[in-house]
C-alpha cells in the first residue's frame, strides 16, 4: 500500500506541473512575433493577422473556386482571407444561430453553402449539431443564413461529450455529398487514446463511426482536411494538440471499412521540435503532400492574448 502522504505530494506535484504548463501556453499565445522554424526540417513562413476586429477563429477552409476563410466561435460571421500578407479581408454575418454555441470548425459543400460543426458550454450532451449556412446576396450586401441541418449522435460511439468537447474538425469532399467530422471528446481504451470520426452522407444524414488512435499522451483533434484517396477512399490529415503537444497527423480511410474500426494516424511532422513556439492551431489546409498552411485561435476561453497567426509550413 502507498503511503497517503507521498501520492498527495506526487498529485501536487503533477497539478503544478499542468498548471504551470498552461500558463506557459497562455504566455506563448501572446508573442510578439510569428513562430518561426528551428530545424532544417521544415521551412516556415509566418505572420500575425493584423485585423483585431476578430477572436477565436477556429477554423480555416478553402472555399471552392478560391479563397480561405476562417470562422470565430462566438463572432457569428465568415472572414474571408484576401491580399499580402494574408488577413481579414472582410467578414459576412451569419444569421440564425443561438446565442449559446460556440462555432468551432468550417467547410464549404460547394461555393455557396458552407457547413458549420459547433459544441455547447455544458455537459454530458448525447449530440452537437451541424448547421447549414447559404449565401443570400441582395442590395443589402451579402449574409448567410443558417438553418440547421443533422445532429451527429454520440451514441455511435457510446460516449457522451463533456463541456466544451464537439465537433472540432469539419470537412467536405468534392461534390457536397460527405462531410468528415473530427470529434474533440477523447476517450481511453486500455493502453490507447482514441477520438471519434464520423463520416456523413449529406442527403441522407446516415452516419458511419469510426475512431482515430491517437498519437500522444494527451493530445486531442483540432482541425481536419480530406481529400479523395486514390483507392475511392479518403486521405486525412489532423492537427493533434494540447498545451505542449502538437503534431500534423494523417491517416487513411479505405473505401468500404467497416464501421466501427479504428483508424491508424501516422506524424507527419511533430511541430514541438521544430518551431520556435506554439500557437494553438485549430485550422489546417493541405497545399499539397509536402505543404500545409495553418492558422491559430488567440483565445482560450475569456482569455485573448496577441494576435492569430497564419503560417505556411514546407517539409522537404
Amino acid at each position: 500500500m502507498s503511503d497517503p502522504s507521498n501520492d498527495k505530494r506526487v498529485l501536487a506535484v503533477l497539478g503544478v506541473a499542468v498548471i504551470a504548463a498552461g500558463g506557459w501556453w497562455l504566455w506563448q499565445m501572446g508573442s510578439a512575433e510569428p513562430p518561426a522554424a528551428t530545424t532544417t526540417q521544415v521551412s516556415v513562413s509566418a505572420h500575425a493577422l493584423q485585423s483585431s476586429a476578430f477572436r477565436g477563429l477556429s477554423d480555416l477552409t478553402a472555399r471552392p473556386g478560391g479563397g480561405l476563410v476562417a470562422v470565430p466561435e462566438r463572432q457569428r460571421a465568415l472572414v474571408f482571407l484576401a491580399g499580402q500578407p494574408l488577413d481579414a479581408a472582410r467578414q459576412e454575418p451569419l444569421q440564425g444561430l443561438d446565442g449559446e454555441i460556440d462555432v468551432e470548425s468550417v467547410a464549404f459543400l460547394d461555393r455557396g453553402r458552407a457547413v458549420l460543426g459547433t459544441e455547447l458550454h455544458r455537459g454530458p450532451r448525447d449530440d452537437d449539431a451541424l448547421y447549414l449556412a447559404s449565401e443570400v446576396t441582395s442590395a443589402a450586401g451579402t449574409h448567410w443564413a443558417v438553418t440547421p441541418a443533422h445532429k451527429l449522435p454520440y451514441k455511435l460511439w457510446n460516449l457522451q461529450a463533456s463541456d466544451n468537447h464537439g465537433i472540432e474538425g469539419l470537412c467536405a469532399l468534392p461534390g457536397g455529398v460527405t462531410v468528415v467530422a473530427a470529434v474533440e471528446q477523447v476517450e481511453a481504451h486500455g493502453n490507447e487514446r482514441r477520438a471519434p470520426l464520423g463520416v456523413l452522407d449529406w442527403p441522407s444524414g446516415r452516419w458511419t463511426p469510426y475512431w482515430l488512435r491517437l498519437t500522444s499522451g494527451d493530445g486531442k483533434p483540432s482541425a481536419l482536411w480530406c481529400a479523395p484517396h486514390k483507392d475511392g477512399g479518403i486521405a486525412l490529415w489532423l492537427v493533434e494538440r494540447h498545451y505542449g503537444t502538437s503534431r500534423i497527423v494523417t491517416a487513411h480511410l479505405p473505401a468500404g471499412l467497416a464501421a466501427g474500426a479504428t483508424l491508424e494516424l501516422k506524424v507527419w511532422l511533430d511541430l514541438a521540435p521544430n518551431l520556435t513556439f506554439l500557437p494553438n492551431w485549430e485550422g489546417l489546409v493541405v497545399v499539397d503532400d509536402q505543404t500545409v498552411q495553418l492558422l491559430s485561435d488567440n483565445a482560450s476561453g475569456a482569455v485573448q492574448r496577441g494576435p492569430s497567426y497564419f503560417l505556411q509550413l514546407h517539409k522537404p
